[in-house]
């Protein structure tokens, strides 16, 4: 499954998945990037993705909030970018 990302104001990268938005948090071993729920610092969600070589490899489900965006699949691919 290919990711799909938002870009934020500033630019940077917000990962979509499952219809909650991550912001990128570290690089973890083996090229891994770990991502964190973007409302981590408004609702103290502690939802985290991480993803290696483009591809999903671990998620929680640990969200104290509904998703940020719908799983609608017309509206993911007019208003995602694919890598």
């Amino acid at each position: 499954m290919e990711l799909n990302f938002l870009k934020t104001a500033k630019g940077k990268n917000l990962l979509v998945h499952n219809g909650y938005s991550f912001t990128q948090e570290k690089y973890g071993a083996d090229s891994k990037i770990i991502w964190k729920c973007s409302q981590y610092s408004s609702k103290k969600c502690r939802g985290r993705c991480h993803t290696q070589s483009n591809n999903v490899v671990w998620d929680s489900d640990n969200h104290t909030h509904l998703p940020d965006y719908p799983r609608h699949p017309d509206w993911l691919q007019s208003n995602l970018s694919q890598k």
